[in-house]
């Protein structure tokens, strides 16, 4: 696995392990626990098959939006699509606008479907009235939360200890390395995030207190829509 340029100059690569060869995947992507792992590196494979789980979801959901109540239909499409949407995303959060742009035209239409509104409507109004993240909200406030974990858990070890080095501010320390590929990680992403919190809301200890007012931050400070 690696950036094009450093595959681009494997050749014939041979790698072994306790004596048995292992021979590289012919797949575009491998799957490990229900995430799309390409060898670029890259999240093309992982949102294609997020997306087409989603779509799915949402063919049911439009045969049950006018027999069920608004409340019900709120967390029905909770528990099935945005969960779904949820699951990994502070991994594959950095991946490209288009994919995270696809992502978030069937979340407008999970929200619509929730109001029972036709499909022009105001995609601000919307999220008004359901009160819910947009794709990129979640990703910020998923991606945080996660970071959050990992620093006052110190766990798992070898992300706590680049996520704990911090200068006479609080704010993570990283390296300004200029490869796409590193600044779009989670762990850079995530610094840069973590970076831009208030100190009062970094110094939080209690998890419970922390989400709400990171969910606050978020709603304030991370645009909805990226157009």
């Amino acid at each position: 696995m690696g950036s094009s340029q450093k595959l681009a100059k494997t050749h014939d690569l041979e790698v072994s392990m306790d004596g048995l060869f292992l021979k590289e995947t012919l797949n575009e992507a491998e799957p490990l626990l229900g995430v799309q792992l390409q060898s670029n590196l890259k999240w093309t494979k992982q949102v294609e098959c997020l997306s087409l789980r989603l779509k799915k979801r949402l063919a049911g959901l439009e045969r049950l939006k006018f027999v069920m109540s608004y409340s019900v239909k709120n967390t029905v499409v909770q528990g099935i699509f945005n969960s779904v949407l949820c699951y990994c995303l502070p991994l594959f959060g950095g991946c490209s606008k288009q994919e995270l742009d696809l992502l978030q035209s069937q979340q407008n239409i999970s929200a619509r479907i929730v109001l029972s509104l036709p499909p022009r409507s105001n995609r601000d109004s919307t999220f008004n009235a359901v009160k819910w993240l947009s794709v990129r909200q979640l990703v910020a406030y998923h991606t945080l939360l996660a970071i959050y974990r990992v620093r006052h858990t110190n766990e798992p070890e070898y992300l706590y200890q680049v996520l704990s080095r911090e200068n006479h501010n609080g704010h993570i320390i990283m390296k300004n390395v200029q490869l796409s590929l590193y600044r779009n990680s989670f762990v850079f992403r995530g610094a840069l995030l973590l970076n831009k919190l208030p100190k009062k809301l970094r110094m939080i200890s209690q998890k419970g207190v922390f989400k709400t007012s990171l969910r606050t931050w978020v709603e304030e400070n991370v645009h909805r829509f990226d157009d």
